[in-house]
C-alpha cells in the first residue's frame, strides 16, 4: 500500500525526484498520468485506526511536515487527506478518472499559498476590562444586601452579559482583521475558535505576490490594537483549507445502485457513471 500525500503538475516535479522522506523514513515516489502526478511513499506497517492518540498526533505531524516539504519543491500542490492508503494501481486509476478535476483545481491554485492567521488575547484581562464597564459595574453594585439566592441569580445574569459582550468584542475584532486583509486574498475561510484565548482564526488563500503586503498589514493591525493582541502568522502552507483531496471507495452495491438510478447498462464505464451522476446533480440543482 502507498501513503498519498498530494497531487501536483508533473512538470513541477524535479527530474531528480523529490529528496524528502515520507512516513517512517520511506522515500517518495512519483506516479504520473497525463500531466498530473501523485506523490506517494510505501505505507508504514501499522493501522492508523488502532494507534494511540499521542502516536497518531505524531504521525499526523510527520505527514503534514512531508506535505509542506513537497510543496516547497513543487510550488503547486493539492494535499490529500491524512490516512489515505491506496495500492499503486488504485493511485493510477484515481489520476486517470479525476484528471480533469485535478487539473482544474491545480490551475485555480497556481501561484497561491495558504497562510493562517491566529489572533490571540488574554481572556482574564478582557474579563477585568468588561467588569469595569458602567453596565456591568452597575449590575454588580446591586449585590450587597441581597439574599444569597438573589446574589446567585445576579451573578448568573452578569456572567451571561459578560459572555455576550465578550463575543461581541471578538466578532468586532474579527471583522476588522478580515476587512484589512481579505482584499489581498483569493479566498478566506474562518476556522473554528478552539478556546477562550483565540479571538479569530482565518485561513487565507493568498497570491504569493501579496505575501509581503499581507505581513505588513498584520504589523499595522498589531499597532492599531496597541499590542493588546498577539497575531500569529503560519505559512506558507499547502492549501489544506481550500483544496484537500478526499478519496472515497465505492462499494459494488453503490455502483449497482448508481447504474439503476441513472438507467445505465451493466457495461457502462466508470466515466459514464461519473458523467451521469454529474448530470443528475446539475438537474437536481436547477430544479
Amino acid at each position: 500500500m502507498k501513503v498519498v500525500y498530494g497531487i501536483t503538475p508533473t512538470k513541477q516535479v524535479p527530474a531528480a525526484g523529490i529528496a524528502v522522506s515520507g512516513l517512517a523514513g520511506q522515500g517518495l515516489e512519483v506516479v504520473a498520468h497525463n500531466g498530473i502526478a501523485a506523490i506517494v511513499s510505501d505505507a508504514p506497517p501499522f493501522d492508523y485506526a488502532s494507534l494511540p492518540k499521542q502516536q497518531l498526533v505524531k504521525v499526523l505531524s510527520q505527514h503534514q511536515y512531508t506535505t509542506e516539504q513537497i510543496m516547497r519543491v513543487t510550488a503547486t500542490l493539492l494535499p490529500v487527506k491524512f490516512g489515505t492508503l491506496l495500492n499503486r494501481r488504485d493511485v493510477e486509476k484515481m489520476l486517470a478518472q479525476a484528471c480533469p478535476d485535478f487539473t482544474q483545481a491545480l490551475d485555480n491554485l497556481k501561484g497561491n499559498i495558504e497562510v493562517e492567521l491566529i489572533v490571540i488575547w488574554d481572556p482574564q484581562r478582557v474579563f477585568v476590562e468588561l467588569a469595569q464597564t458602567p453596565e456591568i459595574a452597575e449590575l454588580l453594585s446591586l449585590a450587597p444586601g441581597l439574599p444569597p439566592e438573589q446574589v446567585q441569580q445576579l451573578q448568573i445574569a452578569v456572567g451571561v452579559r459578560v459572555k455576550q459582550l465578550l463575543d461581541a468584542r471578538r466578532e468586532q475584532i474579527a471583522q476588522i482583521v478580515q476587512g484589512a486583509l481579505s482584499e489581498l486574498a483569493t479566498d478566506v475561510e474562518a476556522n473554528a475558535i478552539v478556546n477562550d484565548q483565540v479571538v479569530a482564526n482565518f485561513a487565507f488563500l493568498l497570491p504569493e505576490a501579496n505575501q509581503s503586503e499581507f505581513e505588513r498589514r498584520v504589523e499595522s493591525l498589531d499597532e492599531q490594537f496597541g499590542g493588546n493582541l498577539t497575531f500569529k502568522v503560519v505559512g506558507p502552507l499547502p492549501p489544506y483549507s481550500f483544496g484537500t483531496v478526499e478519496i472515497e471507495h465505492l462499494l459494488p452495491e453503490d455502483i449497482a445502485w448508481a447504474r439503476e438510478i441513472l438507467g445505465l447498462s451493466f457495461a457502462a464505464t466508470g466515466e459514464q457513471i461519473r458523467a451521469g451522476l454529474l448530470a443528475a446533480s446539475a438537474t437536481g440543482a436547477s430544479g
